[in-house]
């Protein structure tokens, strides 16, 4: 499934409204070999959604990154004027042309209602409290019609990805939707379906991924260093698969969580969790190689990175393994949550852009330096074979994100 680049400008309007419009809630060049030790077994930060607000720093303006004037012959326009959910989460269900946001739901509200017919929700049967707002629209990206949807169980800080048919999967989240899974079909009239146990493991702060059949992968999460497959639609998953690397890449601050998963060229999945990474095998379970430590820094939550599987080159000649390449830039340093947290000290993320071979015989990361630090962005390959680099801060900060 392609999608244009017209298509691609209207989402990125789309997720751009969303961003400016969304409430602050109360209760939220060179390489290098060298390797980095990391610690293990310590007990892990708490995290509780805060209040978005300003705080003192070093950051903000006249900060590191000074923001570069573009010689950019396109503009911004305005498609809708508000989306009514914040997008927390937000995919392109190609099959409809539309695009889906959906946001946490345990603070109870958003700026559009659930539409007319629709019950609202009863989360609190002993003192009778509901919620009647939409926590979940469905906007088609040509006429910008907005459908809200009833969602129930909390997808803060879910995980998904679509199937071969189009349907959108999503998993985990946070409290009663930890243990979830949701499905919604690609239809125009299309409702959500939800399984609150339809996972072995409370998944929060996880990754999904698609493996070579189609079906789905959940990785880690926030105290639950394992994995499990998704089962089909209406069957309970209660098999769990304990992760190493997982449990020797948690710290006091985590940093292994919504770890990166790609699937390899060769049916394989590429895993990465703070600084380290391995190849599995979805088939045996078995690690099949480790690769090198990525130094400098960890590079997934709380201090994300970004990361992409570079495009793909088909071969008339086909070797044995399709070369693969995988791309993690920016971070931060392995304390950078404590210090922001606790001690107020707000350091640089990190700079640097490291490249690897999956398939290679001596895979090593290849470093270079980004012009400004980078934390919490997303890179996006383009159309075009390059990549963007996109949303980033620039200092070791988070608002309970």
């Amino acid at each position: 499934m392609r999608a244009s680049r017209s298509l691609l400008w209207k989402l990125s309007i789309i997720v751009l409204l969303a961003v400016f419009s969304q409430p602050s809630f109360s209760g939220d060049t060179g390489s290098s070999d060298e390797t980095a030790e990391t610690g293990n077994g310590h007990e892990a930060a708490e995290m509780q959604p805060q209040r978005a607000g300003n705080r003192k720093g070093r950051g903000g303006r006249g900060g590191i990154a000074q923001v570069a004037e573009m010689n950019w012959p396109g503009k911004w326009e305005l498609f809708l004027k508000s989306s009514g959910v914040s997008a927390m989460h937000a995919i392109l269900l190609p099959l409809i042309n539309k695009v889906q946001f959906y946001d946490a739901t345990i603070w109870r509200i958003s700026q559009i209602k659930l539409p007319p017919g629709v019950p609202c929700h009863v989360f609190d049967h002993v003192h009778n409290k509901v919620d009647c707002w939409a926590h979940s629209v469905l906007i088609d990206i040509e006429s910008g019609h907005i459908r809200p949807l009833s969602l129930t169980t909390d997808t803060w800080c879910s995980s998904g990805g679509l199937t071969i048919n189009g349907t959108l999967v999503s998993t985990g989240g946070f409290q009663g939707g930890a243990n979830t899974a949701r499905y919604l079909a690609s239809c125009d009239n299309c409702n959500w379906v939800e399984y609150p146990k339809a996972l072995a493991a409370q998944r929060w702060y996880s990754t999904q991924a698609t493996l070579p059949d189609g079906t789905f992968i959940v990785v880690g999460g926030r105290q639950a260093l394992n994995y499990e497959y998704i089962l089909p639609e209406g069957m309970d998953n209660k098999k769990l698969y304990d992760s190493h690397l997982l449990k020797e890449t948690t710290d006091r601050e985590e940093n292994n969580l919504y770890p990166f998963v790609w699937l390899n060229t060769d049916g394989n999945l590429f895993m990465f969790a703070n600084n380290r990474s391995i190849l599995l095998s979805p088939k045996t379970n078995k690690v099949i190689k480790e690769f090198p430590q990525l130094p400098g820094g960890a590079r997934n939550y709380p201090g994300s990175a970004s990361s992409a599987l570079l495009p793909i080159r088909l071969y008339v000649n086909n070797p044995p393994v399709i070369p693969a390449d995988v791309l993690i830039c920016g971070g931060a340093r392995q304390d950078g949550y404590f210090r922001a947290d606790r001690l107020k000290l707000f350091d640089p993320a990190l700079n640097d852009c490291a490249r690897i071979s999956l398939n290679s015989k001596r895979p090593a990361w290849k470093i270079e330096k980004m012009p400004a630090p980078r934390v919490m962005s997303d890179t996006v390959v383009l159309p075009n074979g390059k990549f963007s680099s996109l949303t980033a801060r620039n200092m070791e900060h988070l608002d309970g994100a």
